[in-house]
């Protein structure tokens, strides 16, 4: 009986040193925030990834201002790597408040401001997938 246990657990140690652990599913590797053309341009990012990076610099988000009125505004920013790439862009577009009420800890923000040095945002773009990092505390 002694025999058996023991070739009992020399096969189950064999079998467990041998077996490697599995992660299926695509994970995107990290990505920086990136701001172009501060005055005019547009500004992406995934939002876990500049939670995530290692500098102090990086942030993209968006909020959101609701009074009981109706009034929606929508503020948005971004920061890049080095911290010299800063922009913003604000709006009151009822569909881009809403788009922006999705974002998630895993989520893709793309925004862009219409142009002409102003602050109105004009266009909003939220996607998330289950590849892209989730923030870390």
């Amino acid at each position: 009986m002694k025999k058996i246990g023991i070739v009992s657990l020399g096969v189950i140690a064999l079998l467990v040193s041998t077996v490697s652990v599995v992660r299926a599913g695509l994970k995107n590797p990290p990505t920086n925030v990136y701001v172009y053309n501060a005055a005019n341009g547009y500004a992406y990012g995934v939002v876990g990834d500049a939670r995530n990076s290692t500098d102090n610099n990086q942030y993209i988000g968006c909020s959101v201002y609701k009074t009981m009125n109706g009034f929606k505004n929508v503020s948005c920013y971004a920061n890049d790597a080095s911290g010299t790439n800063y922009t913003s862009c604000t709006t009151t577009n009822a569909d881009l408040v809403d788009i922006v009420e999705h974002i998630g800890a895993t989520s893709y923000l793309y925004f862009a401001k219409d142009g002409a040095g102003g602050t109105n945002c004009f266009a909003i773009s939220i996607s998330t997938y289950s590849y892209n990092r989730p923030m870390t505390p």
